[in-house]
């Protein structure tokens, strides 16, 4: 929008000198040479002399050079612009409030993959899980960070559900960064399979109730973990946590709105 309006601005400046329709054509080459040039490293760039273009080129298609032939194509840009952002803001964000828990529940998802590599007693190549990995739970961990600004910023979302999701986020960013730590020990301590189903299904209960609001009937206490009591106690820390809601329906634990 700002490329179109500047060259506006260059079009009016260009019939403020009365041209002929030689300078006209002489500009319109100019400006289709400076397109080629420009389009493919700065789009910005380029819509300066897209728009003298195409708005010159209407003026000696209705044989009138005047400013009023700029109107047009001012109000265009104007109104689309100015609808994009309504859009952006009542439906484009709309959509984060919703899409926030799926995010929250996917790195959870990606923990848990993470978790059971480097502490199953099967040896997994971890050389080669790590880069792929680390990269895929960063990116998600970004993402959710983006996805709740975004929902926070929504205009007709309930800001209060969406500030219950963060002390999980935060929680879920913690144990991320201490997984990342473990990549690093050579000499993990490995847990055995039935421990390990243990802590894979709390991952998975707390993926569904960021996801879906389903809270399991009872809390499963988790084994110790010798010199990893953090990722345990934040485990267990999500099996507790309270949401604004539960299946849509509104937590009666809660203090009133």
């Amino acid at each position: 929008w700002i490329g179109t309006l500047i060259g506006i601005g260059i079009v009016i400046g260009f019939l403020l000198l009365e041209p002929n329709s030689l300078m006209v054509v002489i500009v319109l080459s100019l400006s289709g040479a400076i397109t080629e040039i420009l389009v493919g490293a700065n789009y910005a760039l380029a819509m300066l002399a897209i728009t003298v273009q195409v708005i010159l080129l209407g003026g000696l298609a209705q044989g009138s050079l005047t400013f009023a032939i700029a109107i047009p194509r001012l109000l265009d840009t104007t109104v689309g612009v100015g609808l994009a952002i309504i859009g952006v803001m009542i439906i484009g964000r709309r959509l984060a409030s919703k899409r926030l828990p799926e995010f929250m529940a996917d790195v959870t998802r990606i923990e848990a993959r993470i978790f059971h590599t480097l502490f199953s007693n099967v040896h997994y190549n971890v050389e080669y899980f790590r880069q792929r990995e680390k990269l895929r739970l960063k990116i998600n961990i970004e993402n959710m960070q983006v996805m709740y600004r975004y929902a926070y910023g929504e205009l007709l979302s309930n800001k209060k559900r969406t500030q219950y999701f963060y002390p999980a986020m935060f929680i879920l960013e913690q144990m991320s960064f201490k997984l990342m730590q473990v990549m690093e020990i050579q000499k993990r301590m490995l847990i055995s399979e039935e421990t390990m189903g243990q802590y894979l299904v709390v991952f998975e209960n707390i993926a569904k109730l960021l996801e879906q609001g389903q809270r399991p009937e009872k809390v499963v206490t988790l084994p110790e973990m010798n010199h990893y009591a953090q990722l345990r106690r934040s485990l267990m820390q999500l099996q507790e946590i309270e949401l604004y809601d539960y299946q849509n329906v509104r937590n009666p634990h809660l203090l009133k709105d």
